[in-house]
């Protein structure tokens, strides 16, 4: 599928899973998963309605000072009940349902970050036209690493899908 407005292209993975989970360890291993790859890590909604939760994470990858990678991550359980797990002679809390997951990506390009002066873009507009010299920076110098950027975007999302399943304990389609 391809990302409107982006030139990033990845397929929405996702995730499905029923059975016993550590959702505690799902929000841990999760921040850790992005913080240990110096990415911004940012809790958009969260909503705990009894036998059912929802979230929604954004997390930022600022490869350069031209490109931004977002992530977008959906989850939804439902049907969940408390129940207690032995594993390793250990009893463990955890929560039974259904988990769906849901990953996408875009990518930013000339991004300008908010700040007091007003955007920070490296090739600002002018009177709503592109400049000439961003077009001459994309075809010939940034031309050459894009996909390279964007191929670690498809694989970081790829081994975040395959933690998951580490945490979870199974094999996932996606």
């Amino acid at each position: 599928m391809d990302i409107p407005g982006s030139p990033l292209k990845l397929t929405q993975l996702v995730f499905r899973y029923r059975g016993p989970m550590d959702f505690v360890r799902f929000f841990k291993e999760s921040k850790a998963f992005f913080g240990e790859r110096k990415m911004d890590f940012a809790e958009k909604v969260y909503k705990n309605k009894g036998d059912e939760i929802e979230g929604a994470w954004e997390i930022y990858w600022r490869t350069d000072e031209y490109t931004k990678i977002t992530y977008e991550i959906e989850f939804k359980l439902t049907d969940s009940k408390n129940v207690t797990v032995e594993r390793d002679g250990k009893k463990i809390e955890m929560i039974d349902g259904r988990m769906r997951i849901i990953i996408t990506a875009k990518a930013d390009v000339n991004y300008g970050e908010k700040s007091i002066a007003g955007p920070q873009e490296i090739f600002p507009k002018k009177n709503g036209k592109e400049s000439w010299l961003h077009k001459v920076y994309y075809k010939v110098t940034f031309r050459d690493r894009d996909e390279g950027t964007y191929g670690e975007a498809v694989i970081i999302a790829q081994q975040y899908i395959e933690t998951i399943k580490g945490i979870f304990g199974v094999e996932a389609r996606y």
